[in-house]
């Protein structure tokens, strides 16, 4: 019996069941006993073997719109990504991560789909506006977070604090300060009035005569 169904593609349905039993093909490979237990490395290994396994083929990942081109006698679809696939299985790896307690990675994910480590990375160098870069923008995001729970989860807080300031510029594990520092109004650019003086009583003068009653 089929679990729950992750997505389809074409005439291809991948269930969650597909992916967990890659997974636990993976662990008995590779010796592992918990995988909740595993550190980041192992974790990326196990989702190279899945990427590999679901996704040997990555023609399934593409887009099947076809455009023409320049000098092209016949349409193509340039080879590119089907966006809407992808950022649906971005969705179902940042849920296994959380399932297994590991930080979501760009380099994990990547792995996941089968392609080359720094695929999603060089995404973050697109225009703000393309689906490639939103998806590496999520994945970012939701690292922070990650790490920000980890930091009160994980006993190594050092280690959390050092992906915390390296990556994102933190000071403090999971604590990220974007707020502009604030600078005081003066009085003038709120349109008051200069403060009036205050007059002097009989026998209260100002420092000097202060000075002088405690010298004399």
């Amino acid at each position: 019996m089929n679990d729950e169904l992750v997505i389809k593609i074409d005439d291809v349905e991948l269930y969650d069941n597909d992916f967990e039993i890659a997974i636990a093909e993976a662990c008995r490979k590779y010796n592992i006993e918990d995988l909740v237990k595993e550190g980041q490395r192992r974790w990326k290994k196990v989702m190279e073997y899945v990427g590999k396994r679901i996704f040997g083929d990555t023609k399934i990942l593409r887009d099947k719109d076809t455009v023409w081109l320049d000098g092209n006698r016949i349409p193509t679809n340039n080879n590119r990504f089907d966006y809407k696939i992808i950022n649906t299985l971005c969705d179902f790896y940042m849920g296994l991560s959380d399932q297994y307690n590991k930080l979501i990675s760009a380099e994990a994910f990547s792995l996941f789909l089968n392609m080359s480590r720094d695929t999603i990375v060089t995404w973050g160098e697109d225009e703000s506006s393309t689906a490639r870069f939103h998806i590496y923008k999520k994945i970012k995001d939701f690292r922070l977070e990650c790490i920000k729970d980890h930091a009160y989860d994980n006993g190594n807080v050092t280690g959390t604090m050092y992906v915390g300031n390296t990556e994102f510029g933190t000071n403090m594990p999971g604590v990220l300060e974007n707020k502009p520092k604030q600078r005081l109004t003066s009085r003038e650019e709120l349109g008051l009035e200069p403060p009036k003086e205050r007059p002097t009583l009989p026998g209260m003068g100002g420092y000097d005569d202060i000075k002088h009653s405690i010298t004399t």
